[in-house]
Parts: C-alpha cells; sequence; structure tokens
C-alpha cells in the first residue's frame, strides 16, 4: 500500500506514462489484484472488478486515444 506523498505521486506519474505510451503491460501491473477495483474514464459508467478495468483500459490503448495526453503538476492530498 503506498504509504506517503511522494510514493503517490510516483504512483500517478507511472499511471499516466503508460496511459500516453498505450503500454498495457505497465497498465495492468499498476492495477490491484487481490482488492476490488473501480474506475470511472470521463461520461461512462462506473468499472467494477479488475477485469472489467483491464478490459476497457485495453480498448482504450489498442485505439489510440491516449495519444498525446499528459498530466501537469499532479497533487496529492
Amino acid at each position: 500500500m503506498i504509504g506517503d506523498t511522494a510514493e503517490l505521486l510516483v504512483a500517478t506519474e507511472t499511471f499516466y506514462e503508460a496511459f500516453a505510451a498505450g503500454d498495457v503491460a505497465s497498465k495492468d501491473a499498476l492495477w490491484a489484484e487481490h482488492v476490488r477495483v473501480t474506475c470511472i474514464h470521463p461520461a461512462q459508467d462506473v468499472l467494477t472488478g479488475r477485469d472489467e478495468v483491464m478490459r476497457s483500459w485495453r480498448g482504450i490503448l489498442a485505439a489510440g486515444d491516449a495519444q498525446g495526453f499528459h498530466c501537469e503538476r499532479p497533487q496529492a492530498t
């Protein structure tokens, strides 16, 4: 489990780098495997469960929807 702000920001940066690169393997490594996960993409319903979340990311990344996307000045509270 992430214990401090610096680790959370590193995880966030890694998340968005994998997103921008279309890197499914890195994206897969970021999502928890042993606890329930959920995800909400803009203008979509809540996705529940790792399989459903990863299926959505594979579709998004395969479609190239992340090209040019980047995260600026991330913050953690």
